[in-house]
């Protein structure tokens, strides 16, 4: 290996806004969800997912990328979930 191929290698990807860091995204996502069960449920995420995943792809993303993306984002909505079962649950304990 000579000095010059340390600089022949691809650049790395940054991402600069992570579908899982978009806080509203997250929130509104998990609100919706919320309110829906079984199929209806796994219609909307998967509509959600499909939707941010082709919006990835457009900015140039990768689409294996895009869809790492898309579960982390999922993971992101799972945990806003759980604070809402936490969180409805203290309210009905404290009435």
């Amino acid at each position: 290996m000579r000095q010059l191929d340390l600089f022949r290698k691809p650049a790395a990807e940054v991402i600069a806004f992570p579908l899982w860091k978009r806080r509203a995204l997250v929130v509104a996502t998990a609100k919706v969800l919320w309110t829906k069960q079984g199929q209806a449920a796994n219609r909307y995420w998967r509509s959600v997912a499909k939707a941010c995943i082709a919006d990835l792809v457009a900015a140039g993303i990768p689409r294996r990328e895009a869809e790492g993306q898309a579960r982390e984002l999922f993971e992101a909505v799972q945990g806003e979930l759980l604070w809402m079962a936490i969180d409805n649950a203290a309210k009905d304990g404290a009435g």
